[in-house]
């Protein structure tokens, strides 16, 4: 039997998470290992745009440059774009919201835009920080009421693609772990507490925000099976909002303790901080996925710890 091709193009590929979509979609022994449902009757013809980190064949573009955009869109003819490029640091954002805006909202209108012109599947990744925390879980259509401007910038975009486009899908994300780059561990909010770990020193780790860590991998096998039930059922019924999340819950405090125990560190310089300020961040913004996994038959097989010591091994010595 032939293999359907399918073309994709992913904003933000040389991030934590785009780096990890564009490696399970081109690698078939990837896919062997850690599979979907049919997906060994696809092949997938990836194109990767980055801002800055331009390497491995990746095509260093301004998303705000529409006409660029236009003119990438009709040479490459991607069948779905998936749109992972963001500002997602939360300090960041609040320092510069119309900047963080110009990525989150504006580029993500044009692209959806474009996408819904030319019958172009759209895949928008959002968050979980467009809840408040105070009622977790959280469905799909439950009404936003983000705590800060980077989940307001993510609701803009998330309104947008709603607007202009009928061809889309929204897919909200916890907080992500992965395969950082060398020495560039701060990709990840998880992957960046081995740092207070490898130093002993005393530290105050917050031990009352409840979060879900969803390894890269797990995502990218997500929006494989999301893309291939879209051309296998049709956009009737693949469209709207959906969400991908871990099933495991940590604070931080317990993932560096986890982390320290990994690797046979003493964790009594690790302690737990209960005083933690929730006016920026939800408490718990647990993403209920259970409509989501049942319609893709999908279920994650990255298991925490030995998932994360994985991603840990270029780092402590």
């Amino acid at each position: 039997m032939s293999l359907k091709k399918i073309k994709v193009l992913i904003t933000g590929a040389s991030g934590l998470l785009g780096r990890q979509i564009l490696d399970y979609l081109e690698n078939k022994n990837l896919q062997l290992e850690k599979p979907v449902d049919n997906v060994e009757n696809y092949v997938f013809e990836c194109l990767g745009l980055c801002h800055s980190r331009a390497k491995n064949k990746l095509r260093p573009i301004d998303l705000n440059n529409f006409g660029q955009i236009d003119d990438l869109i009709q040479e490459f003819k991607p069948d779905v774009i998936i749109h992972a490029a963001a500002v997602r640091k939360v300090e960041s954002v609040e320092n510069d919201f119309e900047g963080a805006l110009k990525l989150n909202k504006d580029a993500t209108e044009h692209l959806a835009k474009i996408a819904d012109q030319q019958k172009i599947f759209f895949i928008y990744i959002s968050t979980d920080y467009v809840f408040d925390g105070k009622n977790a879980p959280y469905k799909p259509n439950d009404k936003p009421n983000p705590l800060n401007k980077y989940g307001l910038s993510k609701l803009n975009g998330e309104v947008v693609t709603s607007e202009v486009s009928n061809n889309h899908c929204i897919v909200r994300v916890p907080v992500l772990y992965g395969f950082t780059e060398p020495n560039n561990y701060g990709e990840s909010a998880i992957n960046v507490l081995i740092e207070n770990v490898k130093k002993k020193a005393p530290i105050k780790v917050d031990h009352q925000q409840t979060r879900y860590p969803t390894h890269c991998l797990d995502v990218s096998r997500f929006l494989t099976s999301l893309i291939i039930k879209y051309f296998e059922i049709g956009s009737n019924q693949v469209k709207g909002i959906f969400h991908c999340s871990g099933l495991e819950s940590f604070t931080k405090y317990e993932i560096c303790c986890i982390m320290a125990d990994l690797y046979d560190i003493k964790n009594d310089f690790i302690q737990p901080d209960l005083t933690t300020d929730f006016s920026l961040r939800p408490k718990n913004a647990q993403l209920d996925v259970t409509d989501s996994f049942s319609l893709l038959n999908f279920k994650p097989v990255m298991n925490f710890k030995p998932a994360l010591k994985e991603c840990l091994e270029n780092f402590v010595q």
